[in-house]
């Protein structure tokens, strides 16, 4: 079972990609392994897609002020579907 979250900017309970209170974006990463398969959702212009990909690197560098660089790099392997996003 996934412990509970709440939200960094508001402290209201998260219960999927975005706070439902404030309405920020959370992502969560703890899952992530290098070397491990998974599936993405993405959106690339006008289309959201199901990647599977392997996380191949994580960088981290600590700078001032508590701020943190980090990168992820993926490899795209397979697309696994895509939907078009609808216009509102």
């Amino acid at each position: 079972m996934k412990e509970e979250l709440n939200c960094p900017n508001c402290g209201a309970p998260i219960i999927g990609p975005r706070c439902p209170f404030c309405g920020t974006m959370f992502y969560d990463f703890a899952d992530l392994e290098v070397g491990k398969f998974g599936y993405l959702r993405i959106k690339i212009k006008d289309n959201i897609l199901i990647v599977k990909a392997v996380l191949e690197d994580i960088t981290v560098d600590y700078g001032y002020f508590d701020t943190v660089d980090m990168q992820l790099g993926f490899h795209a392997v397979k697309i696994e579907s895509k939907e078009r996003v609808k216009n509102e």
